[in-house]
């Protein structure tokens, strides 16, 4: 006979490389909010990373909560491409310097396996 009773959560046992993992801590001093950043902040910095661009505010979403979620600050922006139609695109940013931006473009690289475009934003 076999018992139906499950085990308890806590008798299960990470494996030994969770458990000797240590989280990765990109960016300690940047909130991980879910909201756009303002439009006023993009007029104060240069620089953005382009990560993706969707047809639907909806496909869109779930890419900058990645983001955020990994530390990096992210906002989507709607464009018009006349003929192509509307766009939503995501960014990682904005950043202050060319640096800066080249920077957290490795990190995303390297931690997320997602590849970005530097953009020089127009002021």
């Amino acid at each position: 006979k076999q018992s139906v009773t499950p085990a308890s959560v806590s008798a299960k046992k990470e494996p030994a490389a969770l458990a000797k993992s240590k989280p990765v801590n990109i960016h300690p001093a940047l909130p991980l909010s879910p909201k756009p950043l303002v439009k006023k902040a993009l007029l104060d910095h240069d620089y953005r990373i382009q990560i993706a661009s969707f047809r639907s505010a909806s496909d869109a979403k779930p890419v900058q909560k990645k983001i955020l979620k990994a530390g990096f600050p992210a906002f989507v922006q709607q464009v018009d491409l006349a003929d192509k139609g509307q766009w939503f695109r995501v960014y990682a940013g904005p950043f202050a310097s060319k640096a800066s931006a080249q920077e957290h473009k490795r990190q995303i690289e390297q931690h997320m396996n997602l590849t970005g475009l530097l953009i020089r934003s127009s002021k």
